[in-house]
């Protein structure tokens, strides 16, 4: 399997886009969502968004062979893509080692998708956050990860109470970036939110402060 379309969507969603180099916290010329620069690479013009999301698309292929290789279990393409995120963020040699691979191959799915959320060992919102969409995405009925994207306007939401409003079943965060994945054929125009579903590193319109 290879990771989806909307599975790298994900990781763009939780990796900062940076046009041109920078260095990272370990002091490492980066550029895009996170690309690491090779001794031969040079950006002298840096790199437009089409160009991040390929390099990002070659970065993420170490831990697609992690997924790949030590998962022994049939997955959907959601889980595969929540796994191959993990991977990407935590390293293969964790996954590998994680109870959370262990129950998989077991099995044991539910369990599994419980240990998402463990993994939040620097004990930071943006971590939490990352592993929080993670399980939703391994959690998401097939048929739903796959529906293609469109909006329909939900009239019946009122201060987000509707149980079928992304940001009520998922939390905020995790409501907001499934939407903008596209992974709801529909958006709720009653939150005090605006979604536009699909578009090229889209944005929502929050109104609110909730």
């Amino acid at each position: 399997m290879r990771i989806s379309d909307k599975g790298l969507a994900l990781v763009e969603s939780l990796e900062d886009f940076h046009p041109v180099v920078y260095m990272d916290n370990a002091g490492l010329p980066t550029i895009g969502y996170g690309h690491k620069l090779k001794p031969v690479e040079a950006f002298p013009n840096g790199v437009t968004d089409e160009e991040a999301t390929a390099l990002l698309r070659e970065d993420v292929a170490m831990a697609e062979h992690a997924v790949n290789t030590f998962v022994k279990v049939p997955l959907t393409q959601g889980q595969y893509d929540s796994l191959v995120d993990f991977a990407y963020s935590v390293g293969g040699s964790s996954l590998e080692h994680s109870t959370l691979l262990r129950l998989l191959n077991e099995g044991k799915y539910e369990e599994a998708a419980a240990q998402f959320v463990l993994w939040d060992h620097a004990g930071s919102d943006g971590l939490l956050r990352r592993r929080e969409a993670e399980r939703a995405m391994f959690t998401m009925p097939r048929s739903r990860y796959l529906a293609p994207a469109e909006s329909r306007p939900i009239t019946n939401c009122t201060a987000c109470k509707n149980p079928l409003c992304p940001r009520q079943r998922h939390g905020i965060f995790v409501g907001h970036l499934l939407l903008l994945m596209g992974f709801y054929p529909w958006e709720c125009l009653n939150c005090g939110m605006s979604y536009y579903l699909h578009q090229s590193k889209t944005r929502h319109l929050d109104q609110t402060s909730a």
